[in-house]
This record gives C-alpha cells, sequence and structure tokens, in this order.
C-alpha cells in the first residue's frame, strides 16, 4: 500500500558490528533467560500516501536503521479510508519478503475476488522478482501494517511465492487474559507452519488489563514489540510502552534461549511482536528492490523496464548486464 523507501541508494554493512556474532553458531544452554527492552522509538507522525484512497502511513521502522534493524528492513503502519479506487499500478518487487497483515476492515481484490479480512495475512517472498497489484476495493477504513523482511543470501533470488495465512488457519494460543495469533515460529506449545526463508516468529498479541504472558524470545533473535493499543511494561526492568511506541530486544552476547515477560496495564494491551534470526549480510535498497550489490539493483532495474515493454509476464525478468561502467542512478521513484 505504501511507496518503497524514498531515499537514495543505500548500502548497509555490517563490519565490526557485534549485533551479528549470532551467526557464528554457538552451542545452546537449555536453561531459559529473560530478555529486556535496551531501545524505544516513537515514530514520527502520518505521512499521506495515495489520496485518491485516503492512504496514510507511519513509517515505524526505516531501511536507514538495517544495521540494528536486521532481520528487518521496514515496517509501515497503513489507514485506508472507504473506496473502490485502485491504490496503485501493478509495481515489481524483488529481494525480499513483505508481510501484510490487516488489523481492522477487509480488502476485496478485484481483479479475482479474493477477500482479505481482519487478522489475515499475507506472506509474499519476492525472490527473483513479481508484479505486485493493488487494484482493491474496501468497505470500511482499514488498518494494515506492512513488515519487509530479508532473504538470506543464498536465497535471494528464490522463486517468488505467496502464502495466505487465514486467521481460521493460524494457531490461536490462549492462556487467562491472553490472546496470541501466530503467523510463523513458536509460542508455548504452538508451532505455525508457515514457510520460512528467515526464521522467524511474528505474532498479534492481546491482553486484558492486569494480565501477564511470556513470550518465547531466543537471544540470537533480533525483534522487537509494536503497541497497537493500550500499554505493557515488558522484559526485564518492567519497561513501560504505551501505544505507538516500539521498544527493541536488547542483545545478549551468548546464545540462550530466552522469554520476554510481559505485564498489561489496567486497560490492556495489543501489540505486534517480530523477532528473527540476524542474517549479517550487507543490503542494498532502492526503490521496490533490496539486493546484495549495487550491479544487481541495475539487473533489477533492466528487469523492470523488460516488464513495462512486456507487461503480460507475471514474473519480473532478472537479466545479466555488463555493469563495469556503471552511470549514476536515476532518483528514488
Amino acid at each position: 500500500m505504501s511507496a518503497g523507501p524514498r531515499n537514495p541508494i543505500k548500502a548497509y554493512q555490517f563490519a565490526g558490528h557485534g549485533s551479528c556474532t549470532s551467526c557464528e553458531g554457538k552451542a545452546e544452554v537449555r536453561v531459559p533467560v529473560q530478555r529486556s527492552i535496551s531501545r524505544i522509538v516513537t515514530p514520527g507522525l502520518a505521512v499521506a500516501g495515495c489520496q485518491k484512497v485516503g492512504h496514510s502511513f507511519i513509517e515505524v521502522i526505516q531501511a536507514d536503521d538495517f544495521i540494528d534493524t536486521d532481520p528487518f528492513i521496514r515496517l509501515t503502519d497503513d489507514r485506508l479510508e472507504n473506496g473502490n479506487k485502485e491504490i496503485g499500478a501493478p509495481h515489481p518487487h524483488a529481494g525480499f519478503e513483505a508481510l501484510g497483515l490487516l488489523l481492522e476492515g477487509a480488502i476485496r481484490n478485484r481483479d479475482n475476488g479474493a477477500l482479505l479480512n481482519a487478522g489475515d495475512l499475507i506472506w509474499l517472498t519476492a525472490g527473483s522478482g513479481i508484479i505486485h497489484n493493488e487494484n482493491v476495493e474496501t468497505a470500511t477504513p482499514v488498518h494494515a501494517l506492512q513488515l519487509w523482511l530479508t532473504l538470506p543470501k543464498a536465497d535471494r533470488w528464490t522463486a517468488p511465492a505467496i502464502q495466505d495465512l487465514g486467521l481460521d488457519a493460524i494457531p490461536l494460543r490462549r492462556t487467562p487474559g491472553v490472546e496470541v495469533r501466530l503467523y510463523s515460529g513458536v509460542s508455548g506449545e504452538f508451532h505455525a507452519a508457515t514457510q520460512n526463508h528467515v526464521p522467524l516468529t511474528p505474532a498479534d498479541i492481546q491482553m486484558s488489563g492486569g494480565s501477564v504472558f511470556s513470550q518465547e524470545a531466543p537471544t540470537w533473535y533480533n525483534g522487537f514489540v509494536y503497541v497497537l493499543s493500550g500499554a505493557a511494561r515488558f522484559g526485564v526492568g518492567a519497561i513501560l510502552l504505551y501505544e505507538g511506541q516500539i521498544g527493541w530486544l536488547d542483545r545478549p552476547d551468548d546464545d540462550r534461549r530466552a522469554l520476554l515477560s510481559i505485564a498489561a496495564g489496567e486497560n490492556g494491551v495489543r501489540f505486534i511482536f517480530a523477532a528473527g534470526q540476524p542474517q549479517c549480510d550487507p543490503i542494498v535498497t532502492y526503490g521496490p528492490f533490496v539486493a546484495d550489490s549495487q550491479s544487481e539493483i541495475y539487473r533489477l532495474l533492466i528487469g523492470r523496464a523488460i516488464h513495462d515493454r512486456n507487461c503480460q509476464n507475471r514474473q519480473m525478468v532478472l537479466k545479466a548486464v555488463d555493469v563495469r561502467e556503471e552511470p549514476a542512478l536515476p532518483a528514488q521513484p
């Protein structure tokens, strides 16, 4: 729903960055420890997206921060008003995965009639390239999240795929006063069947006032909580987070099984928990593309041009080109 990152081509390196020691594969210790919140971010105000459908979005996680947010590239909090107009023209994505979670409302695909309801998630693996169409309509105002996730370098150009994770098909964990919608990974005795390139646990968690809960969050995972409504105290030190804030988990040096404890405020809380294995590989971003080098960005741009001339192809062509003498990249769309 929102456009790709608007900054010029960006490269994110990891040389000498301590957060990637988890990729070295240390032996696991079985006694779980407790995670804490080490960094709190309050995102900026919503900005306008596609005006004709009343689209606005908040950039909760920005690609510029990827060294600290790996494996997460970008998170947007999107809202759409009523309308049956196309949000955007067909456009390509490549080199990453995108998770689209509908929090409120419903969206109908005008091309095939498919309906996306609150609680449903679409898991798009863009890989070698896919054309994404946003020809949808809404009957009520929509609130959704879009999370961009890096792919392992070895899987960067994997075959594109889509997983439709309906609310009625995902694990639903309940404890007193707590409901966990698990879209991948593990929560307690519940395991999601989602196919992953990067080990990841995303969950939509709702807690009534005064309830308590603990979620698995191994120390080799980087992760965050994003508060959608209410307030709660998280982790060691009982750090208080309010609606609209994002809290990042600490990054211990040793690899341990771990838990994140949560105590809901008196009016309850709803938040997104997301934690995954950092890939520790540098990336380059440009508009709707993620790559390992600027040369690969050029190949993707040529593939986009080929698609523009032959828009019958659903899968974008990734064509090797001679990039020994690279001209300056155009300004980002």
